[in-house]
């Protein structure tokens, strides 16, 4: 279908009337005209009704029969009934017409009256024929058929149906060849053929409710005429709901709530049937809200458009002006024209419309301005229009179309040829909203496009004046609008929202700001192919503003005053094809804008992997091969989540699975080539940041390595299209840029058992730069200073069971180009207001940073180089600047710090480098290779002329040629480094060539560290290597056997300096062909070596001139007496001229089991071999962390000889107090007593003790003439745990509890003075668990223990109440010896613990009172003096260090006690005693007694 057709007057769905065809007679056939109760649906009928089954007539009105415009109903029905409507002929201005015949239920031409429930139906095979009209440039429209029309009021409720009716269409014989006016661009045509129309209602400002109801009706009809191009073609029938028809905008305008209803049912058969434009509700200006359109089964010949609702003249069918008109009246007012087209649905079924479009709602607000008044003077008219298409639905299935907009507005504004354009101004605004559409598409073809919301800029005519409206946004949004299309067929592009689109021969410009948004759109494919693109939401069009299309040029600053950052956010994409077929698809984007941002957006593509093995391929491909010229041609296309030429492509989400690609995948692409882009103070800032790109099973198919994966990419592309300038124009004279592609993250999941849909070109994390040229006149006068900073650092890649080309993980490629401008060519826009100044300097800064980002690869092969990090950065100069008088300033600084690639099952065919400088630094890299990889060579850091420091290689398994921890000076044009990076660091060749005479004497590679686990090295380790400046402190760290007889082994290699470089060598076996460049070498023989164990074979030369040589053994190594381990070993003789010999510190001995150490000594036992020694037993000693041991038993010591204390005091008062309370005493009376303690031992260090102890026994006491015996028998039993604390922070713990026996014998005389003694045996059990030289140890004892106890005191009775207790006491402990087992991780040990004797005498005093008969309360005082108590332990023959107890410790008691009676027969005794000096701590007892 034709363009300038896609804008033809529409109709849309009707619902079917309520009353139908049942308002006619009971006859077989007739005309019946009549009033319709609108209540009652009662028929009263016109009396002077038409009689007859045929009438031929221009015109037929119900209205004339009934004089009453509203609720008539006009039916002609029954086969044989037939109605001809014939046209009349008439002159208008300009030529002549002919109108076709009109039959109406309703017709009014009278001022506001309105057509209102009138009803036309033909049914039942009643048919109309209607001859076809022509006119000359008429602006009206004419309709055929019509429920109720009012020509100049509102037309409400009006129904047309047409059930199982022919209609017959003649073409009109008098029309004339096309005659074109070839100076108007609106190429207007005469005598133009009118079409069929049938409309609902049409009213004046109001069409509302109106509906149009069509059944197997059978349209037939051709064209046999003069335009050759349609001879035989179907005649259609047009077809509205409701229409509002006014000619000029005026306000209130709508067509609201109408509808259309279309059905080809089965028994009406199958093509039949042939419509034009089909439109729900069309507004010539004003609203089109709420209508509807059902077509169902139209298969016959192809539909043209399809409208929900039309606001706007320009689609009007049979117009010849395609615009509308506003008349400024009044040129002090300011005007606003609103279209709306909004809340209107289409549903398309089993339906043939491929030669038309399909808009849920239409918004046209082209405009056409011509004055009605006259002004003698300049004057300015704001003019806003606002088109808005939302909220509509489109919903098609089974059917064939043309292209589907949920949405469409579309507007320009421009003035008429008689406009005074010398005097009057338009200061222009224009607003376009397509937003919260929907569409849904099912098993149906579209040939054309698809947009969920689609606004469009129309090419403009007539002579322009405009004025520039800063305040007046030119706001175009298409938002939230969602598309949805299941196995399906598009034959081009699909569009969630198309913010701005243009016509490419847009030639003038409104210059007010422009700015468009596409956000939130939502596009789902399933099984459905689109041969072009497929966005989410776009932002398009801008770039005819500097393109060169439009007819004026415009300076960088004008635009930047007109063009608006326009965004395409928060979109998503959504396809998935699983089919059988084949498919391919062009540029797929969640967002893309030419202008702002994309951010936020999302992607996902699942294709389906055909066939198996060699044979697998995907059923979805992107991009693919076109001829011309006799050759084949790739032509790329790409999947971008976000994707902006010039802003921000921040948080895409892409996820690709089972496609092949020619093209890129992009997280986030921002592509600048428009400097109005930089601000007023030339700045830029442009970032790709934190994209999200996964792919499975995605190959590409490029045979020129197009298929490349970027996380994120950030580029400036360089030469503007507008100006033909450079980037930065020379009037200019400053620019700061910024480009970042930051925390980006790239995955990729290949399949094993199929590893050919796994393969790729290139892996970006992130990539910024590019070659930014600026324009400098070669007579500049001013200082200018531009900078560009281009940063690539945090981006993560990861690869699995993928082959690709290049890997990197952030890239910055950056080149600041000046290009010397002549005088006029600087000329292109404002003067520079820069200061001048007599020997003009201009600085080239150029700043890239690749850090901190991360590659990991499993299982992959990478057919080219990895890179962490890469930073290359350049400044040019062309010649004529390189031959000005003006002095350059060119500075460059590029880093490539903490990045990391780490290779596990991983082939690599070239090099491997965790960070890469060209000038700057490269710093805190890590590479790291696993088992069953392999690489060409292993760098931590490379720079070519700047540091290479702190870098690391980890070398855990794999096969490689050369290892570098850090290497500078190697990226010389022609190395073969530099050659193998050039795919993937594309300028690195052009940028080497270009540094002449650099200054390298600080280019030194120092700090960097290569760590061997295993592997196989071929050619050489190096940890740091300069080929200008000095190698210090670099390490080369063997954890692992190195085995290569031809392995050269260095350290630093420098040309100025090596120092401070250091091998440190854990493993045995190690063999080497040549050892140089270390000054420190460190052997650390390991645990598991034995005597005679050789740890570094030299095959070749050794040189060892100046080297401190220090070794060192694991003190846990099962060494012992006298044995040596070789640490270094070259049968060709060591070179040890200057060289020094140490033992590492803390690697100085060797431990047993037993905490035995023995010291070891390095020697040089002859000239080919260094060794390390373990001296003899008489340099032995005992760990002193041993006394833990000892203290151990010093604590068991002390908690036994407690228990004495036990029951000598809390025991005996016990007692005692329970054979008083006993009526008789001639027996044995059960006492007990408990207690507990907290103490603290002073042995040297201390010992913490907390337990608890009892007694359990039997007293008899016997009175004599003189005295009073007592015998107490008891069984002792106590628990306690225990720490002991050395001063050197070693710790033990452990539990010990004892049980016994025991007998207290004692003589009270009858003047007070008293004698006792008691004897105690019984078993202790205890263990232990604590840290012995920081090995966890444990062991278990058993050992029996005896005590004796004597004591003498006299008891003064001071008074009746008080007296007081003198004494003296004297206690023995004994704790045998006891065999055993020491526990730790350095095997076992058996120790004696030697036998401990404790001699303690305590003098004391005790008071008592007795405040009532049988209570009373009781103070002590005492000293004790332990004489020895000295515990030690022995092991082979060493002796631990031994605690000491001996000392005096003094204490304080505090008692209470109640006896039994007779009324109360329970007592007790509470005792609470505090201690001080050797022993600290405080201990409680408590004895309960009954009386018996």
């Amino acid at each position: 279908m034709g363009r300038e057709n896609k804008w033809f007057y529409a109709s849309i769905m009707a619902a079917v009337f309520a009353a139908g065809a049942g308002f006619h007679p009971a006859l077989a056939a007739g005309i019946t005209i009549g009033t319709l109760d609108p209540a009652t649906k009662v028929l009263t009928p016109a009396a002077n009704t038409p009689t007859g089954l045929t009438l031929s007539t221009k015109a037929l009105y119900g209205t004339t029969y009934t004089q009453n415009p509203s609720h008539t109903a006009l039916s002609l029905y029954g086969e044989g009934t037939s109605l001809t409507l014939e046209v009349t002929s008439s002159t208008p201005a300009g030529g002549e017409q002919d109108i076709p015949g009109l039959v109406a239920a309703g017709y009014v031409t009278e001022a506001a009256t309105a057509a209102t429930g009138n009803t036309l139906s033909l049914t039942d095979q009643a048919a109309i024929t209607v001859k076809l009209g022509y006119h000359y440039q008429d602006s009206d429209i004419h309709y055929s058929l019509a429920g109720g029309i009012s020509s100049q009021g509102a037309a409400i409720d009006n129904n047309v149906t047409l059930n199982n009716t022919p209609i017959t269409l003649v073409n009109n014989p008098q029309q004339a060849v096309d005659e074109k006016n070839t100076e108007d661009k609106r190429e207007l045509q005469k005598n133009w053929q009118v079409s069929a129309s049938l409309v609902g209602g049409a009213g004046a400002l109001t069409a509302a409710g109106n509906t149009v109801s069509i059944t197997d009706a059978v349209i037939t009809g051709t064209y046999d005429g003069v335009y050759t191009s349609q001879q035989n073609s179907p005649l259609k029938l047009n077809v509205t709901g409701g229409a509002a028809l006014a000619s000029e905008a005026t306000s209130g305008m709508s067509a609201n709530h109408n509808s259309v209803t279309i059905t080809q049912t089965a028994a009406g058969g199958t093509s039949r049937g042939a419509y034009g434009d089909i439109t729900g509700g069309f507004s010539s200006y004003g609203e089109a809200n709420n209508n509807a359109v059902k077509l169902e089964n139209l298969t016959g010949a192809a539909l043209d458009s399809i409208y929900g609702g039309v606001s706007g003249i320009n689609a009007l069918p049979d117009k010849l002006l395609d615009y509308n008109q506003l008349t400024l009246n009044d040129l002090s007012q300011t005007y606003a024209v609103s279209y709306t087209a909004d809340n209107n649905t289409v549903s398309v079924s089993g339906s043939n419309a491929e030669e038309g479009d399909i808009y849920g709602g239409y918004a046209a607000s082209d405009t056409e301005l011509s004055s009605a008044a006259e002004t003698a003077s300049n004057v300015t008219v704001p003019v806003t229009l606002t088109a808005q298409a939302s909220g509509n639905t489109v919903t098609v299935a089974d059917s064939t179309v043309d292209s589907i907009s949920g949405g469409m507005a579309e507007g320009n504004l421009f003035t008429s040829d008689e406009f005074d354009t010398d005097l009057i101004t338009i200061s222009p605004q224009l607003i376009m909203h397509t937003d919260a559409n929907t569409v849904k598409i099912t098993n149906s073809t579209i040939t054309w496009d698809i947009y969920g919301g689609h606004n469009w800029i129309m090419e403009d005519y007539g002579t322009n004046s405009y004025a520039t409206n800063p305040d007046k946004l030119t706001l175009l949004t298409a938002d939230e609008n969602t598309v949805y299309l299941e196995n399906s067929q598009v034959k081009y592009g699909v569009y969630g929202g198309s913010a701005l689109d243009q016509y490419d021969d847009y030639k003038l410009l409104a210059p007010s700001p422009f700015q468009g948004e596409a956000n939130g759109n939502t596009v789902t494919l399933v099984n459905t192919a689109a041969g072009s693109v497929v966005y989410g939401g776009e932002v398009e069009g801008m770039d005819v503003f500097w393109s060169g299309a439009l007819d004026t040029t415009l300076t960088m600053e004008e635009m930047a005053a007109i063009m608006k950052p326009s965004n395409a956010n928060n979109n998503t994409v959504t396809i998935t094809y699983q089919l059988d077929t084949q498919n391919k698809s062009g540029e797929i984007a969640g967002g893309y804008t030419v202008y702002g941002d994309a951010n936020n957006n999302q992607v996902s593509v699942t294709g389906k992997i055909l066939g198996t093995g060699t044979d697998a391929q995907a059923n979805w491909s992107l991009g693919g091969f076109s001829t011309y010229s006799g050759s084949t041609h790739e032509y790329t296309r790409n999947i971008e989540g976000g994707y902006t030429e010039g802003g921000n492509a921040n948080d895409n989400k892409v996820s690709v699975k089972n496609v092949a690609i020619l093209g890129s995948v992009v997280g986030g692409y921002a592509d600048t080539f428009v400097d109005f882009a930089l601000d007023t103070a030339g700045a830029l800032s442009q970032n790709c940041n934190n994209n999200t790109v996964a792919l499975e099973n995605v190959y590409g198919f490029s045979e020129e390595g197009n298929s490349t994966i970027y996380g994120g990419w950030a580029i400036i592309q360089g030469d503007n299209p507008h100006v033909d300038s450079p980037f930065v124009p020379s009037y200019r004279t400053t620019a700061q840029i910024q480009q970042n592609a930051l925390g980006n993250t790239v995955t990729l999941q290949g399949d094993v058992a199929t590893p050919t849909i796994s393969i790729v070109d290139g892996v970006y994390g992130g990539w910024s730069g590019d070659v930014i040229t600026i324009g400098i006149p070669t007579t500049a006068a001013d200082a200018r200073f531009y900078t560009d900073t281009a940063a690539s650092n945090d981006n993560t890649v990861s690869l699995s069971n993928y082959q690709s080309g290049y890997v990197v993980g952030g890239e910055a490629e950056l080149n600041l180009s000046a290009i010397g401008v002549t005088d006029e060519e600087a000329a292109v826009s404002t003067a520079s207001t820069a200061e001048t100044v007599s020997a003009p300097t201009v600085t080239l800064a150029a700043v890239g940073t690749a850090n901190n980002n991360k590659v990991s690869l499993t299982g992959s092969t990478i057919t080219s180089s990895v890179l962490g990090g890469a930073a290359v950065v350049n400044t040019t100069l062309d010649d004529a600047l390189t031959s000005s008088d003006i002095t350059f300033n060119r500075t460059h600084s590029d880093t490539a710090q903490g990045n990391t690639v780490t290779l596990a099952k991983t082939k690599v065919t070239d090099n491997v480098i965790g960070g890469l400088a060209l000038r700057g630094t490269a710093a805190g890299n890590t590479v790291t290779i696993g088992a069953d990889s392999q690489a060409a060579s292993l760098y931590g850091g490379v720079s070519g002329y700047g540091k290479a420091i702190g870098n690391t290689v980890n070398l855990a398994g794999g096969t490689v040629a050369n290892v570098y921890g850090g290497a500078t000076g190697v990226l010389g044009t022609g190395s073969d480094l530099q050659n193998s990076l050039t795919d993937a660091i594309t300028t690195l060749a052009d940028v080497s060539a270009t540094i002449t005479d650099p200054d390298v004497s600080q280019s030194d590679a120092n700090g960097n560290t290569v760590n061997y686990y295993g592997g196989t090295v071929t050619d050489s380790i190096i940890a740091g290597k300069s080929a200008s400046a000095a190698a210090d402190n670099n390490t080369v760290n063997l954890y692992a056997p190195l085995v290569e007889t031809g392995l050269n082994l260095y350290g630093g290699i420098g040309k100025t300096e090596s120092t401070g470089n250091t091998l440190n060598v854990y493993s045995n076996g190690n063999s080497v062909g040549n050892l140089d460049h270390f000054q420190k070498l460190n052997f650390y023989v390991p645990k598991n070596a034995v005597a005679g164990d050789t740890m570094l074979t030299v095959t070749g030369d050794a040189n060892l001139a100046g080297a401190a040589i220090l070794g060192g053994v694991e003190e846990t190594a099962k060494l012992t007496y006298g044995d040596e381990v070789n640490l270094l070993y070259d049968a060709n003789g060591l070179s040890t001229d200057g060289a020094s010999l140490g033992v590492l510190p803390g690697k100085d001995r060797i431990l047993n089991a037993g905490f035995v150490s023995t010291p070891v000594e390095v020697q040089q036992k002859d000239k080919n071999t260094i060794i390390l020694k373990v001296l003899d037993r008489s340099a032995s000693t005992l760990s002193p962390d041993t006394k833990l041991i000892a203290e151990g038993n010093a604590a068991a010591l002390n908690f036994i000889g407690a228990g004495a204390d036990t029951a000598m005091d809390a025991g005996f008062m016990a007692a005692s107090q329970a054979s008083q309370n006993s009526e008789s005493q001639k027996t044995f009376t059960p006492y007990v007593t408990i207690g507990g303690q907290n103490m603290r031992y002073d042995t040297g260090s201390y010992v913490d003790s907390n337990g608890y102890a009892g007694n359990l026994g039997l007293v008899r006491r016997i009175p004599n003439a003189n005295s009073v015996d007592t015998i107490m028998p008891f069984a002792e039993y106590g628990k306690g745990n225990y720490t002991s604390h050395l001063d050197n922070g070693s710790r033990g713990d452990g539990t010990q509890h004892y049980g016994g026996v025991g007998l207290l014998l004692r003589r009270d005389l009858n003047n007070g003075v008293y004698y006792e003694g008691s004897f105690r045996a019984g078993v202790m059990d205890g263990d232990f668990r604590g840290a012995l030289e920081g090995y966890y140890t444990t062991y278990d004892t058993h050992a029996r223990y005896a005590g004796a106890s004597l004591g003498l005191g006299r008891i003064y009775q001071e008074s009746d109440k008080d007296s007081v207790d003198v004494y003296g006491r004297f206690n023995y402990t004994h704790l045998t010896s006891d065999d055993v087992t020491l526990h730790s991780a350095l095997g076992t040990a058996d120790y004696n613990l030697d036998a401990a004797d404790s001699y303690r005498t305590r003098l004391g005093a005790r008071w008592t009172h007795n405040y009532k008969e049988n209570q009373s309360y009781y103070a002590g005082l005492g000293w004790d003096y332990e004489f020895d108590s000295t515990t030690r332990a022995t092991y082979d023959g060493f002796s631990t260090p031994s605690p000491e107890s001996k000392g005096s410790s003094a204490m304080l008691e505090l008692g209470w006690k109640s006896d039994a009676t007779k009324e109360n027969p329970w007592g007790a005794d509470l005792r609470l005693t505090g201690w001080a000096g050797k022993q600290r701590g405080l201990v409680f007892n408590a004895s309960i007694t009954r009386r018996l």
